[in-house]
C-alpha cells in the first residue's frame, strides 16, 4: 500500500472518530458515563494531598448516585436530590475545587437546561472552571444555548464561536461553527451566516458539521 492510500485510510479513520463524537457530545442531554468514574485524585503524603483525594472519592461516589436520575431524564430530582442522596447542586457547592465537584456543576448547569430554564442554567454554567480544553469549549457552548434560548442571538454566536476556537477536536469545531452560523441567521445577518456555512464546508469537508452547514446554506438559498 503507497503512502498515499495510507494516508486516505488515516484521514477517513480520523474523520469517523471526529463524527461519532460529534454525535456522542451533540445529541447527549447530560455529559454522563464512564467519565464520572475516572475522576480520583490519587492521595499524597501530606495531609492536604490527602484530604483532596478523600474529596474527590466522596464527591465521585456521590456523583455517580445522581447518574441513574439523569439517565432516565429526572433532572429537576438529580439537580436536589433526596434524603438518601445529595443532589447536583449540594455536590457541586460541597465538593468545589475537586474534578468531580467541577463535573457535578456542568451537569448541574446542562439539567436546568434540560428543564427548559437558561437562566438557572446559565448562573451555574457560569460557576464552572474545567481543564480540559473541549469540556471548556462545551461550557462556553452550554452558555451560547442559554442566549439563543433566551433570543439574544449576537451573544450566542459569539459564545459558539469562541467555544470553536476552545475545542480541541474537528467535530466539535465544526458544530459550534455551525451554532453560531445559525444564530447569525435568526439575528438577521444572513450574509454572516452563509459566509460562515460556506468557511465551515471547506474547512471541516466530510464532517456532520460540514454536512449541517451544507443544509442550512440550501434552505437560505430558497432551497429544501
Amino acid at each position: 500500500m503507497n503512502d498515499l492510500q495510507q494516508g486516505g485510510i488515516n484521514d477517513s479513520a480520523s474523520s469517523a472518530v471526529d463524527n461519532l463524537l460529534f454525535f456522542g457530545i451533540k445529541y447527549k442531554n447530560a455529559l454522563i458515563g464512564a467519565t464520572l468514574f475516572c475522576l480520583l485524585a490519587a492521595a499524597g503524603t501530606y495531609f492536604w494531598m490527602s484530604r483532596q483525594a478523600d474529596r474527590e472519592l466522596e464527591a465521585g461516589m456521590e456523583l455517580s448516585a445522581v447518574e441513574q436520575l439523569l439517565q432516565r431524564g429526572d433532572y429537576r430530582a438529580a439537580i436536589k436530590g433526596d434524603k438518601e442522596n445529595p443532589g447536583l447542586e449540594t455536590i457541586a457547592a460541597s465538593y468545589n475545587g475537586t474534578r468531580s465537584g467541577e463535573m457535578a456543576a456542568l451537569l448541574l448547569a446542562n439539567a436546568w437546561y434540560s428543564l427548559g430554564e437558561p437562566d438557572s442554567a446559565l448562573t451555574a454554567f457560569n460557576t464552572v472552571s474545567m481543564k480540559n480544553p473541549d469540556l471548556q469549549a462545551a461550557v462556553l457552548a452550554g452558555k451560547g444555548a442559554c442566549f439563543s434560548n433566551r433570543k439574544e442571538y449576537a451573544k450566542a454566536a459569539e459564545h459558539y464561536e469562541k467555544a470553536s476556537g476552545k475545542a480541541v477536536n474537528n467535530a466539535l469545531k465544526a458544530s459550534y461553527l455551525v451554532d453560531a452560523a445559525d444564530c447569525m441567521a435568526k439575528d438577521g445577518k444572513e450574509d454572516n451566516a452563509r459566509q460562515r456555512y460556506s468557511n465551515i464546508i471547506e474547512t471541516y469537508p466530510g464532517s456532520a458539521g460540514a454536512a449541517s452547514a451544507q443544509r442550512s446554506l440550501w434552505m437560505l438559498s430558497g432551497h429544501k
